[in-house]
């Protein structure tokens, strides 16, 4: 008994959406550590849940800040590029099997859908981010050698962000712990 092509549509009810998301980001987690692995690449993926839960997948050959600096040091240009062949890669497959999507799937891939990438907002929200994910990284970096560290900015940093995250876990916990006397009651 072999497999029937299903039609792809969006499910409609809330919870058989969840579980379909959950059945197959296990599988394509899967297929994605072992396309690593055979291959030795380095794969990143974020992936948001229908209830908007997000999961960051990358592979642990690297450190993830690593890849990022990577990623962000190829060229706007070249990374459109990229986009633009695998778009047309895209479209030459989904042309040979008939698909009905096609068009569907053209215009959200097409590089030309309104999108300018020299405008100056987007250079300038570019440029913040990459100023963003530096000051991160260097957060992140300071904490594979803590000894090592001797800046004092960056000690205060670092503690200023142990004390951040501190701060949320326990607000998440005040939140847990009514959510389960409201239960229990």
């Amino acid at each position: 008994m072999g497999r029937k092509k299903l039609e792809l549509k969006r499910i409609e009810c809330p919870k058989e959406r969840s579980s379909k998301y959950s059945k197959r980001k296990k599988g394509i987690l899967k297929k994605a550590e072992e396309l690593a692995l055979l291959c030795n690449i380095d794969i990143i993926m974020i992936l948001i849940s229908p209830t908007e839960k997000p999961t960051l997948f990358h592979t642990p050959s690297r450190f993830l800040s690593q890849n990022l600096k990577e990623f962000l040091g190829t060229s706007i240009q070249e990374r459109e590029e990229r986009r633009a062949y695998t778009t047309k890669m895209l479209k030459k497959v989904l042309v040979e099997n008939n698909d009905e999507e096609v068009p569907i799937v053209i215009d959200y891939l097409s590089p030309d859908r309104g999108e300018v990438i020299q405008d100056d907002k987007k250079v300038t929200e570019l440029r913040e981010t990459r100023r963003l994910l530096d000051e991160k990284t260097s957060i992140l970096e300071g904490w594979k050698n803590v000894a090592e560290v001797n800046d004092l900015g960056r000690l205060n940093i670092m503690e200023n962000y142990l004390a951040s995250s501190i701060s949320h876990i326990r607000n998440i916990l005040k939140v847990k712990i009514q959510e389960e006397q409201q239960t229990m009651i």
